[in-house]
């Protein structure tokens, strides 16, 4: 093999060694998140809103014991693939029972503005203000869906506002994410179906 061919192969494997290495990672760490602009605050309260296409793996790094806790986020998400979205919270305030009642509504808009999720509610954090990790809380609750292979391509943009109902404190949260065509091989999907009993299954709105 000459040079030259001996460098176009390394060139061609170093690039899908970093293609492989290089998927988008968040640490589930206060000031990791803040310093990145991905944390929204209201003092104490504060919070941040994640994609990913691998809720299980996000839940298992979650629950180990290892510092810090990194995670798969999905900026861009195949139609047909699965994408959850998920919360990173803390800083909420105790009722008189000593337990946090975080909410949140959800929606999710498509590429021309249109609203493609309806306002999803569902509890984020029901229970006694985090001290772990920083004081750093995952979510209880998710909203999972599958996008169809006839949905449009392009950015669409998940709008969440997070209620802390004991303090009265409200965050609005974003994260808008882009939308691939699906593979040739594809079937069209529904949002998909789910047993756990924190998450919520969007379902899409018709176009207008």
């Amino acid at each position: 093999m000459t040079g030259w061919c001996k460098m176009a192969l390394l060139t061609l494997l170093l690039g899908h060694s970093l293609t492989l290495w290089a998927k988008p990672i968040w640490h589930l760490d206060k000031s990791w998140l803040a310093e990145r602009g991905l944390l929204v605050q209201d003092a104490p309260v504060f919070a941040a809103l994640l994609a990913t296409a691998d809720e299980a793996a996000v839940l298992s790094a979650w629950a180990a014991p290892q510092e810090p806790v990194v995670v798969p986020v999905a900026h861009q998400i195949r139609a047909g693939d699965p994408v959850s979205l998920m919360f990173v919270l803390g800083g909420c305030q105790a009722n008189m029972t000593g337990h946090c009642d975080v909410q949140v509504q959800m929606l999710i808009s498509r590429p021309d503005g249109s609203v493609y999720v309806e306002p999803q509610p569902f509890a984020v954090w029901q229970g006694p203000p985090p001290t772990s990790r920083d004081g750093v809380q995952l979510g209880q609750g998710s909203l999972r869906l599958t996008f169809a292979t006839d949905d449009p391509p392009g950015e669409y943009l998940a709008v969440a506002q997070l209620w802390d109902k004991v303090a009265d404190r409200r965050l609005l949260l974003k994260r808008p994410f882009v939308l691939l065509s699906a593979e040739p091989d594809a079937v069209t999907s529904s949002a998909l179906a789910t047993s756990a009993a924190a998450s919520t299954t969007a379902q899409p709105s018709a176009q207008p």
